[in-house]
């Protein structure tokens, strides 16, 4: 019999009256909501505040200003942006009247401070 090289936790935040999963890897110690894109958002507006230098979405071209509409596929799911490092997360963005859509890589939340 193999055993997991690490366990993996689901752990239940609130956050007012949202709730999200959140994936904790003891081997590693880290969230599984480590991972950024370089963006702050209005998770109630989904419109994003600022941009952060070095990060995908400054390399994407996202703008202050912008709009974040779907994130993987899901409307107004803001939260779903932060995620495990490495992995790829899917925005559809509104500029002006323009929409369009980028694939990010996310990156460890140390790497944008």
């Amino acid at each position: 019999m193999q055993l997991l090289p690490h366990i993996v936790v689901m752990a239940v935040l609130l956050t007012g009256s949202v709730e999200q999963s959140v994936v904790i890897d003891q081997h590693k110690g880290k969230s599984s909501k480590d991972g950024r894109v370089g963006i702050r958002v209005s998770y109630r507006t989904g419109e994003v505040q600022h941009v952060y230098n070095n990060s995908p979405a400054k390399y994407a071209g996202i703008l202050r200003g912008d709009t974040v509409i779907e994130v993987n596929g899901v409307q107004k799911d803001c939260h779903a942006i932060h995620g495990v490092p490495g992995t790829t997360v899917h925005l559809r963005l509104l500029r002006g009247e323009r929409t369009f859509d980028l694939d990010l890589t996310r990156v460890e939340r140390s790497k944008l401070l």
